[in-house]
């Protein structure tokens, strides 16, 4: 795949700093093939950064449980993704 100028430029900033918070980049300007990369990436810094967060997180095998009254899930319950072009309303 050649990527284009602004896809080969594109950065996307990453902190371990519990203090700066991971941000959305702008994904307008990168070709669509790099999209689920990003985001994927920012899905593992964004886990780290709420892990950091943590107090009870400074030795290998602890655990927590968080409380959150909605379902953990990206679905809405209105589509369902079959490709990466095309949603379907169920």
């Amino acid at each position: 795949m050649t990527l284009n100028p602004t896809s080969l430029n594109f950065r996307q900033t990453l902190s371990l700093n519990p203090d700066a918070p991971p941000s959305i980049p702008d994904l307008s300007v990168v070709q669509p093939m790099l999209i689920g990369p990003i985001t994927d990436l920012l899905t593992f810094y964004s886990d780290l950064w709420l892990t950091m967060r943590q107090d009870n997180f400074n030795r290998a095998g602890n655990h927590t449980y968080v409380k959150f009254g909605d379902p953990a899930s990206w679905a809405d319950g209105n589509y369902v993704v079959l490709d990466r072009t095309r949603l379907i309303l169920i």
